[in-house]
């Protein structure tokens, strides 16, 4: 089994501005473990330009630093990445008009994409069609988001192209901003992806069905054989991680935020999830 890993956000400040703490860590987090257990990635921190924005400027560099111990210590080949809200982007719709934020878009984004050209490391996003229908229901269709083969089509007047579900189209939406700044092939990795089985009464979407349909939906999606892609990359494998294993019931925040499980806590399973095709 592969595996990835994640350096937590509170060491990114250390790793960017401390070789010597650097290499401690894959002294410490890495060499004990590998090459017992295959480890592939290696996510610095999660959602940083848009969540944890103190430590935009030092992401980059701790990100370059990780590259650089990890080749010392002979473990090259483990590429290094970070997770990005999907929120990132500044226009996501229609997918070709899509743009990463201006904030952070030369200043952070795009050496960010030199680096994982550079090293052959992938883009992390996380997609979560659920919120964009929560928040747009008027004017999504519901089977769109659940991926739903039955789902009306939207045309992207920008590239011709056609999109039959809300996944693609924001996976596509990535690949646009990616382009916009000169890098129009990196790899795309969803690090989070899922449906609420419950939430609260003003939120639109969250349901026991529906959470069942997008992941079941998901699997088939991501695991066709041969790989189904999206109109921008017909053919290529996107490599998916679900949100989440378990339900998470001592999680603060709104009903929905502890219930993206495919479990709950007593391991008992909310709905029955196919994962695999």
């Amino acid at each position: 089994m592969d595996l990835s890993i994640t350096v937590p956000n509170g060491d990114i400040i250390h790793m960017a501005t401390d070789m010597t703490f650097t290499q401690n860590w894959v002294i410490y987090n890495l060499q004990p473990f590998v090459p017992a257990t295959t480890i592939t990635t290696i996510a610095v921190g999660n959602e940083i330009l848009t969540s944890d924005t103190a430590d935009t400027d030092n992401l980059v560099p701790a990100m370059v630093n990780l590259h650089s111990a990890l080749v010392t210590a002979g473990l090259g080949d483990i590429k290094v990445s970070t997770p990005h809200a999907f929120s990132v982007l500044n226009v996501s719709f229609p997918p070709s008009a899509s743009v990463f934020r201006p904030s952070f878009a030369a200043s952070v984004m795009k050496p960010l994409l030199d680096f994982l050209n550079q090293t052959g490391s992938p883009f992390m996003v996380n997609i979560f069609p659920f919120f964009s229908y929560m928040f747009n229901y008027n004017t999504i269709n519901l089977d769109y988001a659940l991926l739903n083969p039955n789902a009306p089509p939207v045309n992207d007047p920008g590239n011709g192209k056609i999109y039959t579900n809300l996944w693609d189209a924001q996976i596509d939406a990535i690949i646009s901003a990616m382009a916009s700044l000169g890098h129009p092939s990196i790899p795309i990795v969803v690090t989070e992806s899922g449906w609420p089985s419950v939430g609260d009464v003003t939120q639109v979407g969250p349901s026991v069905a529906n959470a069942q349909t997008y992941n079941n939906n998901l699997v088939k999606l991501v695991l066709a054989d041969p790989p189904k892609g999206t109109p921008l990359r017909p053919g290529v494998a996107t490599p998916t991680y679900i949100f989440s294993l378990f339900n998470e019931n001592l999680k603060t925040g709104k009903i929905t935020e502890k219930n993206w499980g495919l479990f709950h806590p007593d391991m008992s399973p909310v709905y029955t999830a196919s994962l695999s095709t």
